[in-house]
């Protein structure tokens, strides 16, 4: 078996050593820490964005969903009076062919 002297010199460099690998350790340390703590703020921003681009969506889909009511319940009223429309022109037309009703008289400028 062999044994290995240290001599005082050596002592003294092995001390420097380690405390340059401590002061690095701690710095790695410290910046591992600092990239954790905005990782995790990284991930709260997301999550609040994620919400509320989910909110915005559901908002939109509700102002588009009534937009397209209002506009069936006008194309309804719309129908409904052209369908009006036609019947009285109808009704007006079978009076007219049986003389019930006379063409309104044109006038002279």
């Amino acid at each position: 078996m062999d044994f290995i002297w240290i001599t005082p010199e050596y002592g003294i460099l092995f001390r420097a050593e380690c405390s340059e690998l401590k002061a690095l350790l701690d710095g790695k340390t410290k910046a591992l820490d600092l990239v954790t703590s905005e990782n995790l703020e990284l991930k709260k921003q997301l999550e609040e964005m994620t919400l509320k681009a989910k909110n915005a969506e559901a908002e939109n889909k509700m102002l588009v969903d009534r937009w397209m009511l209002q506009k069936m319940q006008d194309a309804e009223r719309l129908n409904e009076v052209v369908y009006h429309l036609m019947l009285t022109l109808r009704w007006a037309a079978l009076n007219l062919n049986h003389g019930l009703l006379t063409p309104p008289k044109k006038k002279h400028t």
